[in-house]
């Protein structure tokens, strides 16, 4: 009854697979949970001890068949083989054929521990001792017509290869050959002496499971357990210290056995914590703690596996940040989703996968932009602009929708920088927008008119007012940036700058005449070279005209603009010179 629901288990878990891709049915999932647990764990590497302590049944040759078949257990077989068949029935009672032993295994090394962990193959010496529970008395069996007592004590030397499997972290199971010499004392006379000194081999073969307890503060565990051991004895050399006619001694026997000793390693690692988190589709806590893993255990066998298992997960991590994003969308955590998308699509290879990530940003973009009247209504000009590319950082998918808003509250922007005099930022917000929104090239060239009919504007009107270094400053800023928007400029536009720059040549022109020829009369020398233009530097004047009555510094836009004041025939003439170039005069009647 108990196959058949096993089998119907199976059958079901293949049907109706599992959704975790590494573990592909429901059974795997279970088999993997329960039995490959600590797939990661440390292999046990050193056993120092392990003491043993059990009881014991013996029998001859046959015993283990009989034990382990229907047969009728028989305590008729005489451990003994004799030269002239005289039979040894003096062991029949089964109270007799009990006994009890004591055994140390010690210097339990897994040579292979870097090799593979999956079995602990364990060496390690050992000893044993075991003896009946009772004496059987023995009379008129010998030739010397003696009373002795049947009481063989066996010491044992041993080699012993131990199969360790570990399915748990508290548990494991394990089984055990052992191959040895054996010394014995057959018999015991009166005296309780041991006679009849005989030698051998003896195997065995052990199969057990123990606990694994953790102890604290060390870093070697605790195990303990059972153990069921089936032994034989081979005894071919036998001394003929008294006489007996015994040629051989054979024996085989079952036992069961208290074990418990210290064992370094069987430890569960990290690893198996990425494995569980694997199994159970947590992606990113899978590669996190494989990764420690590997760190921690450069030389584990099975660095290998941990890194095929990350390789895996990063291939399905996308669809765990996707879910994950999903949920919180549902929970109305916007920002939580954003980042999880956002992680989703940097890891995501699938193009359908791909799809999926984008809509959903998509949708949670184009909600937040639905209500972004209401949401910016009360924030700075600077904060609703800085929530417009929030939005289309989710995905620039949106940018259709959000590119006239944005772009309306940009030219606000700039509208405000020319309110305050900076005509610079104005204009590179201007030209950003050009770029960035290349279909409203109106709105654009509206702008800009509008921005160089306001320079112009003020360029005369500082003029007018006497203010050349601000007119300079104004006049040098405007032929800067023509090369740019010239075909963006309307026709009475471009009138207008070039009437001002035609006014503004003809007054420095009249000016420049009136000071040479006033000039002329205060030098002896004053020949072609001596005429001062435009761009003459600040020596050449001095050579010209001498040496100023004032002579006045100011730095303005972190340039050095200086003022030098000339009188001839009572009339003023200042010369403005930035960086030591002269670029206007005002003469002052």
């Amino acid at each position: 009854m108990k196959l058949f629901f096993l089998y119907a288990f199976i059958l079901i878990s293949v049907l109706f697979s599992y959704e975790n891709k590494w573990t592909s049915t429901r059974f795997e999932h279970w088999w993997n949970d329960k039995f490959n647990s600590v797939l990661f764990r440390e292999p046990f590497s050193f056993i120092p001890y392990e003491f043993k302590v059990g009881y014991f049944y013996y029998g001859g040759n046959d015993f283990w068949s009989q034990l382990f078949s229907n047969q009728t257990l028989s305590l008729d077989e005489s451990p003994f083989t004799t030269i002239n068949e005289n039979d040894f029935n003096f062991v029949n009672d089964i109270k007799f054929r009990q006994g009890i032993e004591l055994e140390v295994d010690f210097l339990g090394y897994n040579f292979f521990r870097n090799l593979q962990n999956s079995i602990d193959v364990i060496c390690s010496f050992g000893y044993k001792l075991s003896k009946p529970m009772q004496k059987s008395i023995i009379e008129d069996w010998f030739s010397n017509d003696k009373t002795y007592y049947y009481y063989p004590t066996f010491h044992n030397l041993k080699f012993n290869t131990t199969f360790k499997m570990q399915l748990s972290e508290k548990y494991s199971h394990y089984i055990n050959y052992s191959y040895g010499l054996v010394e014995a004392k057959l018999f015991r006379d009166a005296n309780d002496n041991g006679v009849i000194k005989a030698e051998g081999v003896t195997q065995s073969i052990d199969l057990g499971f123990q606990i694994i307890n953790k102890l604290k503060n060390k870093n070697y565990n605790l195990i303990y357990g059972l153990e069921l051991g089936l032994n034989v004895i081979n005894i071919d050399i036998i001394e003929n210290q008294i006489n007996h006619d015994i040629d051989q001694f054979n024996t085989s026997d079952v036992s069961i056995k208290f074990t418990i000793g210290i064992a370094y390693g069987g430890n569960r690692t990290i690893g198996d914590d990425g494995f569980n988190y694997l199994i159970n589709s947590d992606y990113i806590d899978a590669i996190e703690n494989l990764n420690k893993f590997k760190i921690e255990y450069p030389n584990h066998p099975k660095i290998k596996q941990a890194n095929k298992m990350i390789k895996f997960s990063r291939n399905q991590i996308a669809y765990d940040m996707l879910y994950n994003g999903i949920d919180s969308q549902r929970e109305n955590d916007f920002k939580g989703a954003i980042d999880w998308y956002s992680q989703a699509l940097s890891e995501a290879k699938d193009s359908s996968l791909i799809y999926q990530i984008e809509s959903r940003q998509y949708i949670i973009a184009n909600t937040l932009f639905k209500n972004v009247d209401g949401k910016i209504q009360n924030l700075s000009l600077d904060d609703a602009i800085d929530y417009i590319d929030y939005i289309e950082s989710i995905t620039p998918k949106i940018k259709p929708s959000t590119k006239h808003k944005k772009s309306d509250l940009l030219y606000q922007r700039a509208d405000i920088y020319i309110e305050n005099n900076n005509y610079l930022r104005a204009f590179e917000i201007y030209n950003e927008n050009k770029a960035i929104y290349p279909d409203d090239l109106y709105i654009y060239q509206g702008k800009i008119n509008a921005l160089v009919s306001i320079l112009i504007t003020k360029a005369n009107h500082t003029v007018n007012e006497g203010e050349y270094i601000l007119a300079y400053e104004t006049m040098k800023f405007l032929n800067s940036i023509y090369p740019e928007i010239n075909n963006y400029i309307t026709d009475n536009i471009n009138l207008l700058k070039n009437e001002l720059e035609a006014r503004n040549y003809s007054r420095i022109n009249d000016c420049l005449k009136e000071l040479v020829r006033n000039g002329k009369s205060h030098f002896d020398v004053f020949d072609e070279n001596s005429v001062i233009i435009i761009d003459d530097n600040y020596k050449k004047v001095i050579r010209s005209l001498g040496e100023p009555i004032n002579f006045v510094s100011r730095l303005y836009n972190d340039k050095q603009y200086n003022m030098a004041l000339y009188e001839f025939n009572n009339i003023n003439y200042r010369l403005f010179f930035v960086d030591d170039v002269l670029f206007d005069l005002e003469e002052i009647k």
